[in-house]
């Protein structure tokens, strides 16, 4: 995200994903920037990218007119891939269902559990610190393959909750 902080919003520069998570993406969004990767569903997923500068990184706003050319953005989430290093694993999960999750992260690698089995590990690990988030997201962000690029907001049909026990930080 990128806010001047105008109207009492935070100020955030840009930086490129540093993340470790279980997600799940609806089939809206398109979180890989690998062809090879699933883009969307419950996924274990890995991002590790360079620290650049955020001043840097603003000045990829010139670049967004490119992307109005389908070929031009494909080029681009090319570059992006080679980049931002990324692995990910499509899971099997039905959400509605008490399951048991565990990341352990490493500095050279991560490693996924779901109820007390491994389920992916990857060397694409990010560079701490890092922090822990978890929430309930009904918004979604794509960048296809095909260079289609999206992201906004879904409707939830049906009230949504998350209920969390045991949470235990190391």
């Amino acid at each position: 995200m990128f806010s001047f902080g105008l109207q009492g919003a935070p100020r955030r520069f840009p930086a490129l994903p540093r993340a470790a998570w279980f997600f799940h993406a609806s089939p809206e969004n398109h979180l890989s920037l690998r062809n090879d990767l699933p883009g969307n569903g419950f996924l274990a997923q890995s991002f590790s990218s360079p620290a650049i500068p955020s001043f840097l990184l603003a000045l990829g706003a010139l670049a967004v007119p490119l992307l109005l050319s389908r070929t031009l953005t494909k080029w681009i989430r090319a570059l992006g891939s080679k980049i931002i290093r990324e692995d990910g694993t499509l899971l099997a999960v039905d959400p509605t269902e008490w399951h048991d999750y565990k990341l352990a992260w490493h500095p050279g690698r991560v490693e996924y559990f779901q109820d007390g089995a491994p389920v992916a590990e990857t060397t694409i690990s990010p560079s701490g610190p890092l922090g822990l988030v978890i929430w309930i997201d009904n918004q979604f962000a794509a960048f296809t393959p095909a260079g289609k690029i999206g992201a906004g907001s879904l409707a939830n049909p049906s009230p949504s909750w998350m209920e969390i026990a045991d949470l235990e930080l190391h």
